[in-house]
């Protein structure tokens, strides 16, 4: 039981480390111009980082074997991010006031 909630915990911070890089990348959008195909290699950039760091985990934590609560753990990592952490931060006039 206690290493399933460490890898739940730790499925829970790549889902909102995901999130506040996509919100990374959307404030680079945003204030600088991009042409269409350099869109098209971000998102690719930011789809293959996503994707190889949660294969990393995936077969360094959990060996391979899929759980429920890998996929609960990332979905409630980004629910946080944008239901608490970015109200935060908007609300003290953070870095991401620029969204």
């Amino acid at each position: 039981m206690k290493e399933e909630l460490i890898n739940f915990t730790v499925y829970y911070l790549y889902g909102v480390l995901v999130t506040l890089e996509f919100d990374i990348f959307r404030i680079l959008r945003k204030n600088i111009k991009h042409k269409n195909w350099i869109v098209f290699v971000e998102d690719l950039l930011f789809l293959f980082s996503c994707f190889t760091i949660f294969l990393i985990i995936f077969f360094k934590i959990s060996f391979g074997i899929i759980r429920l609560y890998i996929f609960l753990g990332i979905i409630l990592g980004i629910l946080t991010y944008y239901k608490i952490i970015i109200r935060k931060i908007a609300k003290n006039k953070g870095f991401f006031m620029i969204l």
